[in-house]
């Protein structure tokens, strides 16, 4: 799932084939999603999660595609 990109900004999304696949991600990853968008970057539609880091409280964007 992973092999395609680190989901830090658009240019390096996560190819996902659901939203369910976001979530396994997300709960591999300890983290949680507290708000979530869609947007347009260079004419790709892409989806942006807010997600926070619960142990450090650290908040970061996830994208995916």
């Amino acid at each position: 799932m992973l092999s395609d990109g680190d989901g830090e900004k658009t240019e390096t999304a996560i190819d996902i084939i659901s939203t369910d696949e976001e979530y396994v991600i997300l709960n591999f990853s300890g983290l949680r999603a507290s708000s979530q968008a869609d947007l347009q970057d260079n004419g790709h539609n892409c989806d942006k999660l807010i997600v926070v880091d619960p142990v450090y409280g650290k908040k970061m964007g996830m994208y995916s595609v």
